[in-house]
């Protein structure tokens, strides 16, 4: 996939778009795209893939949860249905509690699965229109590209959800044993991008309500996020990974950013059992998972 550095404009009407010469494309556009309604918080993007590459992607599919079979759950019909398909006595996320242990720790200095990072993330909410006319001023378009229109959802923090073995080779102990065999680059991190969630403040996700947050902190049950608690010492509000949202981000960018924690065994546990749950549906136990805290 082809691809050039983003166009970032804070306004529609600075990137305009003739919706009349747009072609729609299944998953892309919809009457709603005329007519905008996104929270102050998302920004337009503009980015360049291969058209091919635009045609295979699906659109955001709103907040999901597993009983609800697809639909979306967007708005307050949507919160409604959620917040009553969660108390609801038969859903079988009630025999998987959500640990009850402390989740932060700081246990060396390289970076891992399960580490919060303090950095400005964009959450990626898809591609809304996928011809732009006229074309982007000032900036140059590959050959065989088009511009298409993003809305990004910006985070405060950032969850390593990757495996460690993915992007690090040796052990933080291995490196603090033989510190001039791992001074030379590449000898610790294997490669250049690490697979981030961004993280989101429970009071800017409007779907979980007072009821659903209830759930959550119980038994962590939407598919979709990953429970955080709050940590006053770490510096950390009460607040959600974005398991849809994660996504590829530099080591460098990562690396010059703050940590702010690491998971312990326990929160590192059920971060294993979720994305598993967010991947195919299915409930484990968290204690049956022994993660690598290398």
């Amino acid at each position: 996939m082809t691809t050039m550095p983003a166009v970032f404009v804070r306004d529609r009407v600075q990137f305009p778009v003739d919706l009349t010469e747009v072609r729609p494309a299944v998953g892309f556009f919809s009457s709603d795209s005329a007519h905008p309604s996104r929270s102050e918080e998302q920004q337009l993007f503009g980015g360049f893939v291969r058209p091919s590459f635009c045609s295979g992607a699906g659109s955001d599919i709103g907040h999901r949860h597993p009983n609800l079979h697809g639909c979306d759950t967007e708005g307050s019909a949507g919160r409604r249905l959620l917040a009553a398909v969660a108390s609801g006595p038969d859903n079988p996320y009630r025999s998987f509690p959500r640990p009850a242990d402390s989740y932060y720790e700081a246990r060396h200095d390289l970076l891992g699965q399960g580490d919060v990072i303090q950095m400005g993330l964009w959450g990626v909410l898809g591609p809304e229109l996928l011809s732009i006319s006229p074309k982007p001023e000032g900036v140059e378009i590959p050959e065989g590209t088009e511009p298409i229109l993003f809305f990004l959802r910006a985070s405060p923090f950032g969850l390593i959800v990757g495996n460690t073995c993915s992007f690090r080779h040796p052990s933080a102990a291995a490196v603090a044993g033989q510190p001039a065999e791992y001074s030379r680059p590449g000898t610790i991190y294997h490669s250049g991008q690490l697979h981030v969630a961004p993280v989101r403040l429970i009071s800017d996700v409007p779907e979980i309500s007072k009821n659903v947050l209830e759930e959550m902190v119980a038994f962590d049950h939407l598919r979709r996020y990953m429970y955080l608690p709050p940590s006053e010492r770490h510096g950390i509000p009460e607040c959600v990974a974005d398991l849809d949202r994660a996504d590829l981000v530099s080591l460098d960018l990562v690396g010059r950013a703050d940590r702010l924690a690491q998971l312990t065994v326990v929160g590192r546990q059920q971060l294993a059992r979720k994305l598993v749950y967010h991947a195919t549906g299915d409930h484990t136990k968290y204690e049956d998972w022994d993660p690598d805290m290398t």
